[in-house]
């Protein structure tokens, strides 16, 4: 009947949005073992980590980075990458989740159970803001590099990325796009804005 139809459909919405649940077995929506998790996010960019194996020291030799930061839903939309997020919920249990989209409706985790879509406020209670994600950086780069270094790759990037004049200076286009981005404007060129 057109009641048990809007019923159901009622209840799987409610379902979908619901915050995940954090309980041990089989039917966890977060993976309880983080790296489970990297070894999801790996494979998003082609790559396959071993069971047990340190998944930053894999995705290295794999020319891959990780990053393990910190900051709201906006930094992880402007980075625009999957990302692994840590959850807990009221009683200390923990799990990760991929987030792999983000919906009119909230965040599109890839978890234990399949791709679920969490609401904003149903995650803002098991998320304190932490998240890890893998980026491939420019060939050649390194922590602490000076803008010059890597000219030749940053000119086409930053005139793509619009913005910014090829007549200004080079760390003036830099710290131009980080203010664009919502990153912090210090003219360095760290993960996030070389993942930006």
């Amino acid at each position: 009947t057109a009641s048990t139809t809007a019923a159901m459909a009622a209840s799987s919405a409610a379902t979908a949005l619901s915050p995940p649940t954090l309980a041990a077995g089989p039917a966890a929506a977060a993976m309880p073992d983080e790296g489970e998790a990297w070894r999801a996010l790996a494979l998003r960019w082609g790559v396959t980590l071993a069971d047990g194996v340190d998944a930053c020291a894999a995705a290295g030799a794999q020319g891959l980075q990780c990053l393990r930061t910190r900051g709201g839903l906006d930094l992880i939309r402007r980075l625009g990458h999957p990302v692994i997020v840590e959850l807990q919920d009221d009683a200390g249990r923990r799990g990760h989740a991929l987030v792999t989209g983000m919906a009119d409706a909230g965040l599109v985790l890839q978890t234990a159970e399949g791709p679920r879509t969490v609401a904003l406020a149903a995650l803002a209670r098991v998320w304190r803001g932490e998240f890890a994600t893998l980026w491939r950086p420019p060939p050649g780069w390194r922590a602490g590099m000076p803008i010059p270094a890597l000219e030749d790759w940053l000119r086409p990037r930053l005139a793509a990325a619009g913005g910014t004049s090829a007549d200004q200076p080079l760390r003036e286009q830099v710290l131009a796009f980080q203010t664009g981005r919502g990153l912090t404007p210090d003219g360095r060129l760290g993960p996030l804005t070389l993942i930006a």
